[in-house]
C-alpha cells in the first residue's frame, strides 16, 4: 500500500493506492472523504499537511494529525480484502482530561500485544 495527499484542481486529496510486487504498478484503493480530510486541519496554510501521519496493519490505515494544537485528530480507513470496500470513520478524541504526551508514535506489528504483556517475548 501506498499512501499520500494529492493536488487537485478542486483542491487536496488523501489517497490509498495498491502497488502490485511483481510489476510495481499501481491501483487507487480508495480516497478519504473531504470531511474527514478537512476535519483533521483547523487552517488553510500551505504547510498543514506536514504534520499529517499514518501508519497501517492488516485491514486498517490510521491518519492522523500530530499537531498538538488539535488534541491528535485521527481517523481510520477499514478495507475489507474480502470485498474490496473501504470504510472510514473518525477515532474518538482522546478522553479529557487528555493525557498530554509528547509525540504520536505509529507502528505496525505481526505481534500480539497480549503475547508481550503475558511475558512470552523478550
Amino acid at each position: 500500500m501506498l499512501a499520500g495527499v494529492c493536488n487537485d484542481p478542486r483542491g487536496p486529496s488523501f489517497n490509498i493506492w495498491r502497488i502490485d510486487e511483481l510489476t510495481s504498478e499501481f491501483s487507487e484503493v480508495t480516497i478519504m472523504p473531504c470531511d474527514l480530510l478537512n476535519w483533521l486541519f483547523d487552517s488553510d496554510e500551505d504547510d498543514k499537511f506536514c504534520s499529517l501521519k499514518c501508519v497501517g496493519f492488516g485491514g486498517f490505515v490510521f491518519v492522523f494529525n500530530e499537531e498538538h494544537r488539535r488534541n491528535y485528530t485521527a481517523c481510520v480507513c477499514e478495507i475489507r480484502s474480502d470485498s474490496g470496500e473501504c470504510r472510514w470513520r473518525r477515532v474518538p478524541e482522546l478522553p479529557e482530561p487528555v493525557n498530554r504526551f509528547h509525540k504520536v508514535i505509529g507502528f505496525c506489528s505481526t505481534i500480539s500485544l497480549n503475547r508481550m504483556v503475558d511475558g512470552e517475548i523478550v
